[in-house]
């Protein structure tokens, strides 16, 4: 399968900060969708884990017998390589990505270059491939554009094929890089492994509890916080300040009598 062609597309789905949906698509000539389970995903992890199906179906490609560069790294959003080019061609709307393969490739980064990384262990598994596969090809195409070359087609039906994995009951769960964490990793049940935003989810797990327990102290006077959405209250359409405020405050019991 020499001089292949793949586009790759994650997708992200869910309100920030609490438990959302991933996937990853990889379109070329195979094609491959999964979805994150077993972590605190966001859309950087969906991303990279193409990049990383995408290297590994590549990279069993039979190389040509001719000498080939180190890892070459485009920018172009439409143009492909010459014929002097890896074969394999893998190409991403994820610009960060690209820019990160190229931080990655060079020989000065920084000492905490990987400190707070979104999806540090995905770039450490692709980090890998990268060392082992040097001769793959990564460009940027730009996404949702009406061009008609061959990647700008790929990368819109690996969109589409991301989207559709959401509701698809029987897709397939994403290998989980556990090589590729810290030795001590932060894990919650039912949700997984929490690699990223330590404060942040920290702080919404303590407000969801103290969420919920003013729903059930407060005579559910407070919708339970696994409502996504809350439930109409009639101060929200008075047309006096002074009604809707003696209102809000009955509701919640703060009112005094």
């Amino acid at each position: 399968m020499g001089n292949d062609l793949w586009a790759t597309n994650g997708s992200c789905v869910g309100d920030v900060g609490k438990s959302q949906s991933v996937t990853s698509a990889v379109i070329g000539p195979v094609h491959l969708a999964s979805r994150i389970f077993g972590m605190h995903a966001t859309s950087n992890h969906g991303e990279v884990l193409t990049l990383v199906m995408a290297s590994i179906l590549a990279s069993s490609s039979p190389l040509p017998s001719s000498p080939l560069p180190s890892s070459s790294i485009s920018s172009s959003s439409s143009s492909l390589p010459s014929s002097s080019s890896p074969p394999s061609q893998i190409f991403s709307d994820h610009l960060h990505s690209i820019h990160l393969i190229q931080d990655v490739c060079s020989t000065a980064l920084p000492p905490n270059f990987w400190s707070f990384r979104p999806a540090q262990s995905y770039y450490w598994w692709l980090l890998m491939l990268l060392e082992d596969y040097p001769q793959l090809f990564f460009g940027h195409i730009r996404a949702h554009m009406s061009s008609t070359d061959a990647a700008s087609i790929l990368n819109c039906v690996a969109d589409r094929l991301a989207v559709m994995i959401h509701m698809h009951p029987f897709s397939w769960i994403a290998l989980l890089p556990t090589f590729a964490l810290d030795q001590y990793a932060m894990w919650a049940g039912g949700i997984g492994f929490i690699e990223n935003d330590f404060s942040l989810f920290v702080d919404g797990e303590l407000a969801c509890i103290h969420a919920t327990s003013l729903h059930y102290t407060s005579g559910d006077q407070f919708p339970h916080p696994s409502i996504s959405i809350p439930q109409s209250f009639p101060y929200e359409h008075s047309t006096s300040s002074y009604s809707a405020l003696v209102q809000l405050y009955a509701r919640s019991g703060q009112l005094p009598t």
